[in-house]
């Protein structure tokens, strides 16, 4: 089934956009977990397990919003490379029609050009 490109140019749309949400998210995340995780009493392992210590979380925070940044930048340019070829696709033949009516153009001027310096045989 092929997709129009409407439909990739908003599937383009919406992984651009998940990849600056992501890019924000590791962004905040990344450091605001290093500088806040950090005055923690203790900072040595974690003594309960039913919570998550805040740079470790922070860390994953950041680890998965660089993983969905990563993967959302390789879509992007695929599908944006993949549009770029398709266009050049349904360009070429117009190219190509366009350089035949020229030749064709080309040729029936010299065949005017020869036929008017020809002598018509008259008076």
């Amino acid at each position: 089934m092929k997709a129009s490109n409407e439909k990739i140019k908003l599937y383009r749309r919406i992984f651009g956009w998940v990849f600056i949400v992501s890019s924000v998210i590791f962004v905040l995340s990344f450091p605001l977990g290093i500088i806040f995780g950090s005055g923690i009493e203790g900072g040595g392992p974690i003594h309960d397990l039913n919570t998550l210590h805040p740079k470790l979380l922070a860390l994953i925070a950041a680890a998965t919003s660089l993983l969905i940044s990563l993967a959302s930048s390789i879509g992007f340019l695929f599908l944006s490379i993949f549009l770029w070829r398709r266009e050049g696709r349904k360009t070429r033949p117009v190219t190509l029609d366009f350089k035949k009516k020229e030749i064709e153009i080309a040729n029936h001027k010299k065949e005017v050009k020869q036929s008017e310096s020809k002598p018509t045989g008259g008076f």
